[in-house]
């Protein structure tokens, strides 16, 4: 689909429609897991450009450990998964790409086993804090979270993979905030 004109007026009378054409109510659950699902995106995408700025001061500052730039290409991926998702949930067609959703779930999961390789167990809670990468990490966690809350009842055992793939991404931007607070030597805060 090519969105060759964008202010269309369709969804003024309250409505709007699916990627099938199936017409509903905006407050509808669907519109609240999709906005939900874009509000990450967006943030994950804060985050990208925060990290870009970072890595940038860093390379002008010739900083021999620019780790920021690993996970760029991580990100911009998980940027197009989230966008893949609202389109699955958009067209009601999970059955087709189960396996890909499958594979992103998998993809997901080695990559947190890599990061926390590096990190310490933890023993009590933490609060968000630390580095201001790392509040960006947090709250791309808790509106993770949300899309889950979001997601729990909209989705059946057919496209579980959604669901669980949005949970891994909340467990992926805890971890990445730790191992960010840890290159950038900021102490963890914990709850007492």
């Amino acid at each position: 689909m090519r969105l060759t004109k964008i202010t269309t007026h369709n969804g003024d009378d309250g409505f709007s429609h699916l990627a099938d054409g199936t017409k509903i109510l905006k407050n509808h659950q669907i519109f609240h897991a999709l906005g939900d699902l874009d509000e990450l995106n967006s943030f994950v995408g804060f985050l990208i450009a925060n990290m870009q700025n970072f890595q940038n001061f860093q390379n002008l500052q010739n900083l021999q450990n620019n780790f920021l730039a690993d996970f760029l290409p991580e990100l911009t991926q998980i940027q197009r998964n989230i966008f893949d998702f609202g389109g699955q949930i958009a067209m009601q067609d999970f059955a087709k790409f189960a396996k890909n959703n499958a594979e992103k779930i998998t993809n997901l999961e080695n990559l947190i086993a890599k990061i926390q390789q590096n990190l310490s167990p933890l023993r009590e809670f933490i609060l968000p804090s630390g580095h201001i990468l790392v509040s960006q990490c947090h709250l791309c966690r808790s509106i993770a979270r949300r899309c889950e809350r979001s997601l729990v009842d909209l989705l059946n055992e057919h496209n579980r993979e959604i669901f669980i793939y949005i949970n891994r991404l909340s467990d992926f931007f805890f971890v990445l905030s730790r191992w960010i607070n840890k290159n950038f030597e900021q102490q963890e805060l914990f709850w007492k």
